[in-house]
């Protein structure tokens, strides 16, 4: 539930909703709603994440709003998600934005900003305030879509985990990397071959030889089993992956709630990031970490000429993303990116605030971002 601070301060956005236990609720009101999500049940957006959100919207609608979440892509798979919403297979799902980027050319482009990412948190909420309170482009591309946006998603920063033995970054070129949109750039600037595979399907990929390589979270050393199968982390953080939807709901649904159960979603999508992000994976990609140094997986320090190229990357990144957003008919991506960094860069200065603290980044989302937004 939100904690007594953002409960406080938000007393009067929320003060028509019931917060009486035993209040009566009328069953024309009462919606169970179903929630997909293409990842395991154990990971940090299902466990950390969802359950603490749904929990809290129970509680603040007074029990007219429950959810069943369905994991491990039973309902729906990671590039059916967005479709499947938008028919009303599901009333909420985890959509993952680059994995249809013509149909969320903008929220793409914010993902493809991956590079840049050192903090979740801060790359988060930059996201979050960019697409609710600075993008109306962005917001309405979600609704065309079909689904009404609440709070996007973030990791901590990715890395290079390789089957076999590494002795330098010359030994990346050839490889075949899983890695998605900018981080399939950034391969091949490497020499690397990327391959485009949905998370789920990456031990597999690796485990039958389609992939050498995977490009992302460590957390994935425990959640995916990797630590089976990586010899070699390349020992330097390359971005985070932000944005998507996170917490987003069929249009279909959401246009079925009473101003008061929206609300309820929204105000408490602070419960839903901080709980992805600070509670689940933070820790998680800690001890993901520790195991693979117990296990004796090497850690490859980065060479002079990898730093080089890292740093060649993202200082092209900008004109990258938004030339690619260009090609697929966004007209004011550079706008957009524009608000993004100035985000990103006040984030970084709000951070002091929260550090690795759920509770005050959790205030601190819901004081700059969820309390002004209105759908």
């Amino acid at each position: 539930m939100l904690n007594k601070h953002i409960k406080q301060a938000c007393a009067g956005l929320v003060a028509s909703l019931s917060l009486v236990v035993g209040s009566d609720v009328s069953a024309e009101g009462a919606r169970h709603l179903i929630y997909a999500n293409y990842q395991p049940p154990s990971t940090a957006a299902n466990q950390f994440g969802y359950g603490p959100y749904f929990e809290a919207v129970t509680k603040d609608t007074n029990n007219e709003l429950t959810f069943e979440l369905i994991t491990g892509g039973a309902l729906l798979s990671a590039k059916a998600m967005l479709p499947g919403l938008r028919d009303n297979i599901a009333d909420g799902g985890f959509v993952v934005s680059i994995y249809t980027p013509s149909d969320l050319p903008r929220d793409s482009m914010l993902t493809e900003m991956a590079l840049i990412g050192e903090n979740p948190a801060v790359m988060a909420a930059a996201v979050a305030e960019t697409v609710l309170l600075g993008c109306p482009d962005c917001l309405e591309e979600w609704a065309d879509a079909g689904v009404a946006y609440v709070a996007p998603y973030a990791t901590l920063p990715y890395y290079l985990m390789c089957k076999g033995d590494l002795q330098s970054s010359a030994d990346i070129e050839g490889k075949k990397v899983r890695a998605s949109g900018a981080w399939g750039k950034w391969v091949s600037d490497l020499g690397g071959v990327p391959v485009n595979l949905p998370s789920s399907e990456i031990y597999q990929s690796i485990e039958r030889g389609q992939a050498d390589c995977a490009l992302g979270s460590a957390a994935w050393l425990k959640q995916q089993s990797l630590i089976d199968l990586v010899d070699t982390i390349v020992d330097v953080p390359m971005g985070t992956f932000h944005g998507g939807g996170y917490v987003i709901y069929s249009k279909t649904t959401w246009d079925k709630l009473s101003e008061d159960q929206k609300t309820a979603l929204i105000v408490n999508a602070p419960i839903a990031m901080s709980g992805e992000i600070l509670r689940g994976y933070l820790p998680e990609d800690l001890e993901a970490m520790e195991m693979a140094r117990e296990k004796g997986i090497k850690f490859l320090e980065p060479d002079e000429a990898l730093l080089e190229k890292l740093a060649e990357y993202k200082a092209k990144e900008v004109t990258q993303v938004v030339s690619l957003a260009e090609s697929r008919g966004v007209e004011n991506a550079s706008d957009i990116i524009a608000t993004f960094l100035e985000n990103k860069e006040k984030w970084d200065g709000l951070s002091a605030e929260f550090g690795e603290d759920p509770e005050k980044y959790e205030e601190v989302l819901y004081r700059e971002i969820f309390s002004k937004f209105k759908p």
